[in-house]
Order: structure tokens, then sequence, then C-alpha cells
């Protein structure tokens, strides 16, 4: 049914297809953007990202388990100035 021919072209389409897929590939000029576990790729409020995620997962999070109310949360969050946690 396989002879070696086909059994040797599997084995390194398979070998090309494992070992290529793991890769990062990068272009001359490309600027690859390091992995932040704090991007959310949505902006809530702030334009520093750490206080973003921290009112957008803890203080709106909390609005499930009715911790606050959304209203109430970006009332006082307009409140702090940007940057500046100690006016948290």
């Amino acid at each position: 049914m396989f002879n070696k021919n086909n059994i040797a072209v599997i084995l390194c389409l398979s070998f090309i297809f494992i070992f290529s897929t793991g890769m990062n590939i990068s272009y001359a000029g490309e600027v690859k953007k390091v992995f932040d576990a704090h991007d959310t790729r949505v902006k809530y409020h702030f334009n520093d990202t750490d206080m973003d995620f921290n009112f957008g997962t803890l203080v709106l999070g909390s609005t499930v388990n009715h911790g606050c109310e959304i209203g109430e949360a970006f009332y006082n969050v307009s409140k702090i100035k940007d940057g500046v946690a100690a006016s948290w």
C-alpha cells in the first residue's frame, strides 16, 4: 500500500509542519510587540495600562456580584488622576 517513497514524503511533510508552526518568523524592519498579560485590548478609562487593567477587572468585574454599580464606578474613577496611584 505504502512504498518507501510515500512514507519518506509523509515523514518530511510532517516534520516541516510540526516545526514550522512553532517558529516565529520576523521580516526585515518588522517590530514585534512584547506580550503583556495586562493588555486588555480595551481601554476603559485610564491611559495608564496598569490602572486601566485594575479598574476593568477589579472594579468593573465586581459589578457582577453587586460590589458596585457601573455608574458609581465611573463617577468615582473620574476623580482619580491618570497614572497617579496615590489618588486612587
